[in-house]
């Protein structure tokens, strides 16, 4: 599918219409839509974006496939920033993936495709030296109670945080920090086994690097990282993976 778009140089607006992808603050969206952003006074900027989400190729059977397409019939977001001159940016988004959720079905899914996050993301970088940036995931969907499983899941999704120092000319150092809840951070999926459907495991990185001689043709990389995942509950067959990023 092609996409045209078109800008305005005076208001340093665009608009894209046609199959594109998205990447404002709650993740990385592939779309056939609309999308359109502009930079508004006063520092604020404004995005938003809406259609069919573009799917993979079902390798469900029939009426899981027919399930899978009927929730993710729609896809929204936007997102509001506000910039802060020789600092950096701060956002809040919203994203809805499929317009009905399975528990609101005329015949209730026991699988659901759909999504509801609010993000919360930031930038710093005042200058050439310092740079931090990363976001938080919200989940705002309402999800029925998982029967034999007495914790309810976090309505954190995500955290994904990196700084990066330049602490010396040809020195860096850099940092890495991410959290994920899976149930509230996966979608439903078309490639089953993948991921149970009522998945409560969490997981957990950290870590980072010592560069020396990033201003040369050479460069020495020390670096580490550290993976945890916390499993919890007992796997059901069904699929849930990201529809997104």
């Amino acid at each position: 599918m092609a996409t045209s778009s078109t800008s305005s140089p005076q208001a340093n607006a665009e608009i894209k219409a046609g199959r594109f992808m998205v990447n404002q603050g709650g993740g990385v969206e592939h779309v056939d839509g609309v999308s359109a952003r502009a930079d508004l006074r006063g520092g604020f900027t404004i995005s938003a974006f809406g259609g069919r989400p573009v799917r993979f190729t079902s390798v469900l059977e029939p009426d899981a496939k027919q399930d899978y397409e009927f929730q993710r019939d729609f896809i929204f977001g936007t997102r509001l920033g506000y910039r802060i001159p020789k600092a950096g940016e701060i956002g809040i988004s919203y994203l809805q993936d499929g317009s009905t959720a399975a528990k609101d079905l005329p015949i209730p899914s026991p699988v659901d495709y759909s999504r509801k996050q609010v993000g919360v993301d930031i930038k710093v970088s005042p200058n050439a030296v310092f740079d931090f940036s990363g976001r938080t995931l919200f989940d705002v969907a309402s999800h029925p109670d998982t029967p034999g499983v007495a914790e309810k899941p976090s309505k954190i999704a995500e955290h994904d945080y990196n700084l990066t120092v330049k602490v010396a000319n040809a020195v860096s150092v850099t940092g890495a920090f991410t959290e994920r809840n899976f149930f509230a951070y996966f979608a439903g999926s078309n490639f089953k086994s993948l991921f149970s459907q009522d998945e409560k495991d969490k997981f957990r990185a950290f870590g980072g690097s010592v560069i020396l001689g990033s201003a040369s043709s050479v460069e020495v990389v020390a670096d580490f990282r550290h993976t945890h995942r916390s499993p919890t509950g007992t796997p059901t067959g069904s699929a849930r993976m990201c529809g997104g990023t």
